[in-house]
């Protein structure tokens, strides 16, 4: 019980939270978000939003570099940091101008990916990574 309470925690199991924190959160992104576009792209490309002026098309392919390539980076453990900070941004135009009008219930998703992001910007992938693998 006591173990229960306690605010130690391990290498083992912070290494663990942070390899499920990416494999999750890339997984989902990946599969819900970049593979979504990839298969509407023909149909996107024209109306895509356009949050900071450079178009619908090139604004459609921003997007899926950071939900597609930038994921499997993440998931992977590989330029974790730079990829975070890549999120980051690519979650703050979500929740701040894409949605920025919008009740705070429709962007629960963005919030909690920019979370997420900025949490592995600021801890790294932790051991179980291909940064730390190269690290060596």
């Amino acid at each position: 019980m006591k173990k229960l309470f306690s605010t130690r925690y391990s290498d083992l199991s912070f290494n663990l939270s942070m390899f499920l924190l990416r494999i999750g959160f890339a997984g989902f992104l990946f599969l819900d978000h970049g593979m979504m576009k990839v298969n509407a792209y023909e149909k996107m490309k024209d109306q895509f939003s356009d949050p900071i002026g450079l178009g619908s098309h090139p604004s459609l392919l921003l997007a899926l570099f950071a939900e597609v390539i930038c994921t499997v980076l993440w998931a992977a453990g590989l330029m974790t940091r730079l990829v975070s900070f890549i999120l980051v941004l690519h979650f703050l135009t979500i929740v701040f101008i894409v949605h920025g009008g919008t009740a705070l219930h429709e962007r629960e998703m963005p919030i909690l990916y920019l979370i997420v992001s900025v949490v592995t910007l600021l801890c790294g992938p932790g051991k179980w990574s291909l940064d730390r693998l190269i690290g060596k």
